[in-house]
């Protein structure tokens, strides 16, 4: 199976998925290790946004890789039944729907939290990220 667009192409054989973006460089990821894919309309263009979720290894859900494709209005339709098909092929689920609601604001992850992948920021710099925001808050706008 495959679909394409200028500037990209998506091509599903042998359990593999290739994504080749045309001027930035080509992922290959094995088809199980996809969780989900989500389907999004693209603003006002007509266009569709899709989001590949693929899991680690053990089968755990870590959002380590997720994929993107613009895909332009005239590909849409196409778009949306190759992605039935693979949905059904390779058994990938739906996201849920969020009924296009704005993504939460991203949040600082707990430092205790096993989502936490980079090192803690030191207190030092936790004070002056403090001391900063308080002078930029207590500022009058001119």
């Amino acid at each position: 199976m495959r679909i394409e667009w200028p500037g990209f192409r998506l091509q599903a054989r042998e359990g593999i998925l290739e994504f080749q973006w045309t001027a930035f460089g080509v992922l290959e990821v094995q088809a199980a290790r996809c969780c989900s894919l989500k389907v999004r309309p693209d603003g006002q263009s007509g266009g569709l946004q899709l989001f590949f979720d693929f899991r680690t290894a053990d089968g755990r859900p870590g959002g380590l890789i997720v994929a993107r494709a613009d895909v332009p209005a005239e590909y849409a339709r196409a778009a949306a039944e190759f992605v039935r098909e693979l949905q059904h092929r390779y058994g990938i689920s739906d996201a849920p729907d969020d009924d296009g609601a704005e993504d939460e604001l991203p949040r600082r992850v707990p430092y205790e939290s096993q989502e936490w992948i980079s090192s803690p920021v030191a207190a030092p710099a936790e004070e002056l990220y403090a001391e900063l925001f308080g002078r930029i808050s207590a500022e009058r706008a001119s």
